[in-house]
């Protein structure tokens, strides 16, 4: 629950596998609500825009193919 929305779990953690599905959900939908990404941090940005309370975490890069036997799906 997000700011009195329900978030399903599978809208909410993205796996490595995931990752391209996580970029396509929030760049798609209307709402925003917090996700959470299994990943590495690859680099820490403090003070974005000189904003003390503004950081961004960046992953690393990881390979992520899609396994032609499974169905693409985007939510």
């Amino acid at each position: 629950m997000f700011a009195g929305n329900t978030v399903g779990w599978n809208q909410f953690y993205f796996d490595h596998a995931r990752q391209m599905e996580a970029h396509y959900a929030v760049s798609k939908s209307s709402t925003q609500y917090p996700i959470a990404i299994q990943g590495r941090v690859g680099k820490i940005k403090r003070r974005v825009n000189g904003d003390t309370t503004l950081n961004v975490m960046n992953l690393e890069r990881l390979r992520v193919t899609q396994d032609p036997n499974e169905p693409h799906i985007w939510y």
